[in-house]
């Protein structure tokens, strides 16, 4: 019984020490609060998933490409055509590419994905697991039809008509249309042909007497004397 006693004597001072002291740790400095640490743990936890999620959300996984041709170099020329590049980590079989903003992602996925390096074919995914659902996909074909609809509705520039040469085939069926005054060889030879079968038709017959009388009316008359 005295063992019992002199146990619960001692536990009740140690209690009593560690209530002291705690108070005395909140009194003086509130960082030492454990209910405190613990907030405060969490929420550098908070801030680091946040950020780890924003970087996931502006980077690209990059896959397919030749890694003895390709160079950082490269990509960055390549990928700074979608938007601004803050790094690149490149390894032998993929690498990651880090934008400045979030809205370069959907843009490079949009003109770069599956075009032909080296002869091999880039292909790009967004690193952030959100974005591989079905919205996200949907925003990635809104872009993309934003983007050909762009493309479409550029107008000519405001030009002066000029008048550019026709084409051969063009002038060959105006030449056709018209009606063609000038007759060709077959016709001519024909039309010739024809007129001298009427002429040889409608010619009289040479006999002696014709002859004999063309030849009279041909001779000179002599003057007749008168004895």
């Amino acid at each position: 019984s005295n063992l019992v006693e002199t146990r619960k004597q001692c536990v009740k001072r140690e209690y009593h020490i560690i209530c002291m002291i705690y108070l005395f740790l909140l009194k003086s400095s509130r960082n030492w609060h454990p209910t405190y640490c613990i907030g405060r743990h969490m929420a550098k936890q908070d801030k680091q998933h946040a950020n780890n999620d924003d970087r996931a959300k502006k980077t690209l996984y990059v896959t397919g490409f030749n890694s003895k041709c390709t160079t950082k170099k490269l990509l960055k020329e390549l990928f700074t055509q979608g938007g601004p590049v803050a790094d690149i980590t490149m390894f032998d079989t993929h690498a990651y590419v880090r934008f400045q903003h979030q809205e370069s992602v959907p843009y490079c996925l949009a003109l770069f994905n599956e075009v032909e390096l080296f002869g091999d074919k880039l292909r790009l995914n967004p690193r952030h697991k959100s974005d591989n659902t079905f919205s996200y996909m949907r925003y990635l074909a809104q872009v993309r039809d934003k983007l050909r609809d762009e493309y479409r509705s550029k107008e000519p520039p405001n030009l002066p008509p000029k008048k550019y040469p026709e084409s051969s085939s063009k002038k060959k069926k105006k030449k056709s249309k018209r009606p063609s005054n000038k007759k060709k060889d077959n016709d001519r030879k024909f039309d010739e042909r024809r007129t001298n079968d009427h002429l040889t038709k409608h010619r009289p017959r040479i006999t002696k007497k014709n002859k004999m009388k063309s030849s009279q009316r041909n001779q000179p008359q002599k003057n007749k004397s008168i004895y």
